[in-house]
C-alpha cells in the first residue's frame, strides 16, 4: 500500500534510533505501491518537514517534496512490514535490507543542492563563477568533520569495516556527540555506499553516530566498497 511506503520514512531511522530486535522471520512482504497513490497536502508537508524544508522560508522547494512522496521504489526494491508492523525497505536482487526508503537520500540531496544554487545567486559575483559553482557536481558538507586517529587511540571513534570481512579495517574516525554518519562518510576518498550493522541494516546519513552505539568504539560496515 501506499500509505504504508509513505509512512516507513521514519525520521528518527532505526526504529527510532535504536538497535532493532524484532523477528523478521515472519515479515511480511506482500505490500504493493499504488500506482494510482495521490498524495494529500499534509502528506506532502510532512515529508517536506522529514527533508528538512523550512515551510515558513522554503516554500519554492516545496516541488522536491511533492515529486520525492510519488516517488517510485528502485528495481528490486518492495516494501514490507515485520510482525510489530513496523515498516521497512527489501531488496530483491542484493537481499539487503534499510528502515529508511531507497529514494530519501536522493531527494535529501536535491534538497541540498537547490539550497547551494540559492546561496550562489545571491552572492554578486562575476557570471562565470556563479555558473562554474552551479555546474559543479554536488558535495554536501558534512555536519562535523571527524579527524582520523591511530588505531591505539581509546577516545570514542567509529571504525568502518569491511563487510563480512570483520578484520578488514577501512577507517577510523574521531566521533563526539554531534557527529553524523554523512560526516564520517566525507572522509573516505570516494562515496560509500550506506553504512551497515552487524545484520545488513543500513544506517540513514542523517543519524548521529551515537545515537546508534553506546560502547566506547562504534563498529559499522561497508559492502562493496
Amino acid at each position: 500500500l501506499q500509505f504504508l511506503y509513505f509512512i516507513g520514512r521514519n525520521e528518527e531511522g532505526r526504529n527510532g534510533g535504536g538497535n532493532m530486535t524484532t523477528d523478521l522471520a515472519d515479515a511480511d512482504c506482500e505490500y504493493m505501491e499504488d500506482e494510482n497513490y495521490v498524495p494529500t497536502a499534509q502528506d506532502k508537508e510532512d515529508y517536506a518537514k522529514y527533508l528538512g524544508i523550512d515551510l515558513n522560508t522554503e516554500r519554492d522547494l516545496m516541488w522536491i517534496a511533492e515529486e520525492g512522496v510519488k516517488a517510485r521504489l528502485p528495481d528490486g526494491w518492495r516494501p514490507c512490514s515485520t510482525k510489530e508492523g513496523q515498516v521497512y525497505y527489501y531488496n530483491t536482487l542484493t537481499d539487503k535490507s534499510s528502515w529508511v526508503h531507497p529514494r530519501d537520500i536522493e531527494y535529501k540531496q536535491i534538497l541540498e543542492k537547490e539550497r547551494v544554487k540559492r546561496t550562489v545567486a545571491k552572492k554578486p559575483v562575476h557570471q562565470e563563477a556563479v555558473s562554474a559553482s552551479v555546474a559543479a557536481p554536488y558535495q554536501p558538507p558534512p555536519a562535523v568533520s571527524p579527524q582520523r586517529v591511530p588505531d591505539s587511540n581509546a577516545c570514542t571513534k567509529i571504525s568502518i569495516r569491511k563487510f563480512n570481512a570483520t578484520e578488514h579495517v577501512i577507517l577510523n574516525a574521531r566521533v563526539s556527540s554531534t557527529t553524523t554518519f554523512a560526516s564520517v562518510a566525507s572522509l573516505l576518498p570516494k562515496p560509500p555506499p550506506p553504512f551497515l550493522d552487524s545484520e545488513g541494516f543500513s544506517f540513514p546519513p542523517s543519524d548521529l553516530v551515537q545515537s546508534h552505539f553506546n560502547t566506547c568504539t562504534a563498529i559499522a560496515f561497508l559492502d562493496g566498497y
